[in-house]
């Protein structure tokens, strides 16, 4: 990791102030500031955690990378065209493509670099406490700390051990403060301590959280920090993240604890997303079911995603993410299924194969509706399914499972043995183009994976070498780097 290319930019921060603008991606800095008057004021404080929010949707993490397409690839999802050979070799694991080599120490660069840009903003909610009146402390340092255990468990997820096989690895470097010098590579268990106590610290400051009485509802004001908490890593979003790690810890009571509090306000705060709101008859149809969100990022320019990805009228032939129809008839196998119908309207026939474009980041008619900018990172689907995992009552977990699929227009499943098979059918099918379903096969240690190019259901083969992305050269070179001048 080039730590000197990480330095948070103060001019940046301010650049990115106004958070809401469609054009906040052409907004450029005048001049630096200092930091001393970057956190002068909350309005400061504000724009520099905004800052974090909107650099979250670059290409490098979930504006592509970690989101619809590097992480999806790798997970199985496209029938990826031979001819894109960075994409071929992503799809086959071949992680020492020069290509692929890039593309990855992008997404380490950059996660790390808003890791580095958080801890400033940490470091100064304690040397600028006076200047976060009332709940505003409480708010900026839950959500900052939230935010750095989310990007830190991501890295953990691509360039860490199969952790229900190692839980001692060396894995990676965690930053619990900004530093120059390169923090030393932890074992895995250790790592996901301190990913867990960032996100207990987070939740407890974050019980002041106006989404706790008032709900995730928005405000008229478009420079209000709390306008829409769905789009803040929010008292609820912190909890069903942290139902997401301990899952992958291994710490099943925990997990559960966690994803109940979720569940225990779906209703009134996360209500499922009633199928004439996602039909695809309608001119504005929901496909992203956004009343089931926990924490959504805004982007306002999340239609760029579809266009450069799936759109068959914009994108070149061999660079066209599109799904086989064979493996979407095997994947949803009930018609009737509202992701199906909203998700994959399109037919498209290439070199001879029936394919589907995939729709769920393309603009709607009225591309003023609020859910039309916004990325999907935490629904509500995933706390049911985390609790129905976790229950040691299968039927009991039948039951949380049901309620997803009850509102996905499918009958209950029924047969207990065959709960951990349901909810993989389900991790395939609810999570398609957010970037969970790699991770999920990585937590199981799946030794086989459906493919997503062949004619038939063929499967493949998965191993450490396979699912451990290894870390950057630029991050092993600085390493060696810096080991030689201690040694000096």
């Amino acid at each position: 990791m080039k730590y000197k290319n990480i330095i948070i930019s103060l001019a940046l921060i301010f650049a990115f102030g106004c958070y809401s603008c469609d054009n906040w991606l052409d907004v450029k800095p005048d001049d630096k500031v200092s930091e001393e008057e970057v956190f002068s004021s909350i309005e400061g404080f504000r724009n520099a955690l905004n800052a974090i929010y909107i650099e979250m949707n670059a290409a490098d993490l979930y504006g592509k990378s970690l989101g619809s397409e590097l992480v999806e690839v790798m997970g199985q999802r496209y029938n990826v065209n031979t001819e894109w050979t960075e994409m071929t070799s992503v799809m086959e694991f071949r992680y020492k493509s020069s290509s692929v080599i890039r593309r990855f120490e992008g997404v380490w660069t950059s996660a790390y670099a808003l890791i580095s840009n958080i801890n400033h903003i940490l470091k100064n909610c304690e040397e600028r406490r006076e200047v976060l009146v009332g709940d505003n402390y409480n708010l900026i340092k839950g959500e900052a700390l939230a935010l750095r255990a989310y990007l830190h468990f991501d890295l953990f997820r691509l360039f860490g051990p199969v952790y229900s096989s190692d839980t001692t690895a060396v894995s990676l470097p965690f930053y619990p403060e900004f530093s120059f010098t390169a923090n030393e590579l932890l074992p895995g268990h250790e790592f996901l301590q301190l990913v867990i106590a960032d996100l207990e610290t987070a939740g407890k400051l974050l019980e002041v959280d106006p989404i706790i009485q008032k709900g995730p509802s928005w405000s008229e004001d478009m420079y209000d920090q709390n306008r829409n908490r769905v789009s803040r890593m929010n008292y609820y979003a912190v909890q069903l993240l942290r139902a997401r790690v301990e899952l992958y810890a291994g710490h099943k009571k925990q997990a559960l604890a966690a994803a109940v509090k979720v569940i225990g306000v779906q209703e009134d705060y996360f209500p499922f997303t009633p199928a004439s709101d996602v039909s695809a008859g309608t001119d504005n149809p929901d496909r992203l079911f956004s009343s089931e969100l926990v924490f959504a990022l805004e982007n306002p320019q999340r239609a760029t995603i579809y266009n450069s990805l799936f759109n068959p009228e914009n994108v070149k032939l061999e660079n066209l993410l599109l799904v086989r129809q064979n493996k979407l008839d095997a994947l949803f196998t009930e018609a009737r299924d509202y992701r199906y119908k909203a998700w994959f309207p399109q037919e498209k026939t290439v070199g001879g194969v029936a394919c589907r474009v995939f729709h769920k980041l393309a603009d709607v008619a009225n591309v003023d509706l609020k859910f039309n900018i916004l990325l999907p990172m935490l629904r509500v689907s995933e706390a049911y399914y985390i609790a129905a995992e976790c229950e040691e009552n299968p039927a009991e977990g039948l039951k949380y499972l049901n309620s997803v699929l009850n509102n996905r227009g499918l009958e209950s499943e029924k047969k207990e043995e065959l709960l951990q098979d349901y909810l993989t059918l389900e991790y395939r099918r609810e999570f398609f183009g957010e970037g969970q379903l790699f991770f999920y096969y990585k937590r199981l240690n799946e030794e086989r994976i459906p493919d997503a190019v062949s004619d038939w259901e063929n499967e493949v083969r998965m191993t450490k070498t396979e699912y451990v992305v290894p870390l950057p050269e630029s991050e092993i070179k600085y390493r060696d780097m810096t080991n030689q001048d201690k040694a000096q």
